[in-house]
């Protein structure tokens, strides 16, 4: 029988993709976009320091089309722009990654509500802004795919990870909402809940604590598998999702993370 969905050849190419990386300058959001350039999509980075940005294009700018520019992603006016940017040079958007966000080390009876506040907005505006002024680009493309990196902590909680912990919770709700929403225009809408990842952002939470080193090999022996993950293995998932491989996955919370939350 014939094939009804126009798919075939590679499902892991990316090929033609124009992906919107949302936190793309450091950690996870690098690595996903150094993988998917590497799968053959063309690749807009942003984030909130521009030095940062402009090095990490520099890096793949030789092995296809990058563009970058800086905004807050918590404030509407600058996500509007941005899209609008990444629109306007990679011709279009059909893939949005979203890995921007903020830790914080406190629990409910130290964090503040202002901090509260604060590692909410940083991780669900983003998420929330993107997506509503990407919307009619991935409509118009045809095969849109919303990717968010949400957390092993939004799954089974941590002690002194409340704000992360409801943050990140928020996300893989959102994921969920969101899908439903846009499955009629065959947009698809998914979250990836990594373990502990050992990215710029973890070892600045890490220095928060009374005894650094401590605590790295406790995150590093809560893993069944023995180890932290890598964020090239994060990126594969992105690639997966990003490609027709994923073209029947949505709505879904892929957990990536040795293990961590079947204890």
């Amino acid at each position: 029988m014939q094939r009804t969905d126009g798919v075939s050849g590679n499902l892991l190419s990316c090929t033609g993709r124009r992906a919107l990386v949302i936190g793309g300058g450091t950690g996870i959001g690098f690595a996903a976009a150094e993988a998917l350039i590497g799968a053959g999509a063309s690749v807009f980075l942003t984030g909130r320091r521009n030095e940062r940005l402009e090095s990490a294009a520099a890096q793949l700018r030789d092995r296809g089309l990058v563009g970058c520019a800086a905004g807050d992603a918590r404030d509407t006016v600058e996500v509007e722009r941005v899209v609008g940017q990444a629109a306007n040079l990679l011709g279009g958007l059909d893939t949005l990654v979203v890995a921007a966000g903020a830790s914080d080390v406190a629990s409910i009876f130290s964090v503040t509500p202002e901090r509260f506040d604060a590692v909410l907005a940083a991780n669900l505006n983003p998420l929330y802004l993107s997506a509503h002024h990407a919307a009619p680009l991935l409509i118009a493309s045809g095969r849109g795919s919303v990717i968010a990196i949400a957390s092993a902590y939004g799954v089974v909680g941590q002690p002194e990870r409340i704000a992360y912990s409801t943050a990140k919770a928020g996300i893989i709700g959102m994921v969920r909402s969101m899908a439903l929403d846009f499955a009629p225009h065959a947009v698809r809408v998914n979250a990836i809940s990594p373990g502990v990842i050992e990215t710029e952002l973890f070892f600045e939470t890490l220095k928060r604590e009374a005894d650094p080193e401590a605590m790295l090999a406790q995150r590093r022996s809560m893993h069944p598998l023995g180890r932290t993950g890598r964020a090239d293995e994060i990126a594969a998932v992105v690639v997966l999702l990003a490609s027709s491989g994923g073209g029947f996955i949505t709505g879904q919370n892929i957990v990536v993370d040795g293990g961590l939350t079947i204890r």
